[in-house]
C-alpha cells in the first residue's frame, strides 16, 4: 500500500467517525466484525485504540482504550426502549488469559435506548 491509500483510508476513517474526534484528539480505533453482540433490537460494538504515549517496552506495559458502542434498531417498537444498568465484561489478553468482572453504571451514564437510537 501506498502512502496516498494508507492516507486516504485515514481521513475516511475520521470523516464517517470511525476515528472520533474526542476534545480535539483524533483516536484511532480499530473496528473487528467479530466484536459485534446482537440481542434482539439491541447492537453491541467494541474497538481498541492503542495509546503508545502511556505504553512502554521495558517493563512491558501496553495501555489499550475501548470504545463501546450500543444501537437500537430503527424498526423497533417504543415499548422495546432499555437501559444498560450494569456489564460483564470478559477480557482475553493475547496468552489467552482470560479475567471476568461485572461492573453496574450509574443512571446518567447510558441514556435509555430508543428506536434507531445510538
Amino acid at each position: 500500500a501506498t502512502f496516498t491509500d494508507w492516507f486516504t483510508s485515514y481521513v475516511n476513517n475520521i470523516v464517517s467517525g470511525g476515528f472520533p474526534i474526542i476534545r480535539d484528539q483524533i483516536f484511532r480505533y480499530v473496528y473487528d466484525p467479530e466484536c459485534v453482540a446482537m440481542t434482539g433490537d439491541i447492537t453491541v460494538s467494541v474497538s481498541t485504540s492503542f495509546l503508545q504515549e502511556l505504553s512502554s517496552v521495558h517493563p512491558p506495559h501496553y495501555f489499550f482504550t475501548y470504545r463501546i458502542r450500543t444501537e437500537m434498531s430503527k424498526d423497533a417498537l417504543p415499548e422495546k426502549a432499555c437501559q444498560l444498568d450494569s456489564c460483564y465484561w470478559r477480557i482475553t489478553n493475547a496468552k489467552d488469559d482470560t479475567r471476568s468482572l461485572m461492573s453496574p453504571f450509574p443512571d446518567s451514564i447510558w441514556h435509555v435506548q430508543h428506536s434507531g437510537c445510538l
